[in-house]
């Protein structure tokens, strides 16, 4: 499973794309609202903008008022969920999330717990993408409802951490585990490529991994 996490400034938009009223979702019937946290129910993208926007108004602005989160677990692990489930998933990830201390090499706190328990958010299933993987996608308020500011400061971390440990407690294949499993075939895929290469090109070099399923950046 894994999961990635960040602070941005265009909730309206990412509102809309998750509840799937944006006009670049070709299958917004594919997607379900799996829970909301401190909202009135059944908001439209805009109504869960405006209530956030009491909140963020109590508070001094900020650029980045939305934290961004989308947890994907593998398909061979959800492949009969039900909203119930991903509501448990959703719940256990968000408890990870924000137990974290985050310090760096010195031993100091750089990312102090979150609080996503007490602050508003709301949560939608997708089962629309390309790859076929259902996933969850979250946006959440950065200011919490006892006023105190949802730190950002290595959330990529916080986030991925938080998924590992959920896939842990769960028996799940961790995305380090998958990672070192696939190493050594991606190692010897890109060594074929090289040696029938007749001469070196960055270019035809990404077109043959391309040809063998593979992204390259």
């Amino acid at each position: 499973m894994i999961a990635k996490a960040k602070a941005i400034s265009y909730g309206i938009n990412d509102l809309r794309y998750i509840t799937g009223e944006s006009k670049h979702k070709k299958h917004p019937e594919k997607i379900y609202r799996v829970l909301d946290n401190l909202l009135p129910p059944d908001l439209d993208a805009m109504g869960i903008w405006n209530s956030m926007q009491l909140t963020l108004a109590q508070h001094r602005p900020i650029k980045n008022s939305i934290i961004r989160i989308e947890l994907s677990p593998s398909p061979e692990h959800t492949s009969f969920y039900d909203i119930e489930d991903w509501q448990k998933l959703w719940n256990e990830f968000a408890e990870e999330f924000d137990k974290q201390v985050i310090t760096g090499k010195d031993g100091k706190v750089r990312s102090c717990p979150t609080n996503l328990a007490n602050s508003k958010y709301t949560v939608y299933l997708h089962m629309e993408s390309k790859g076929k993987v259902p996933h969850l996608h979250a946006a959440i308020c950065r200011f919490d409802e006892n006023g105190n500011i949802n730190n950002d400061h290595n959330i990529h971390l916080r986030a991925q951490r938080a998924a590992e440990r959920v896939a842990v407690k769960r028996g799940w294949k961790t995305a380090e585990e998958i990672r070192s499993r696939n190493i050594p075939e991606v190692s010897r895929e890109c060594m074929e490529v090289l040696r029938t290469m007749p001469s070196w090109s960055w270019e035809e070099y990404k077109k043959a991994l391309a040809r063998r399923g593979y992204s390259v950046y």
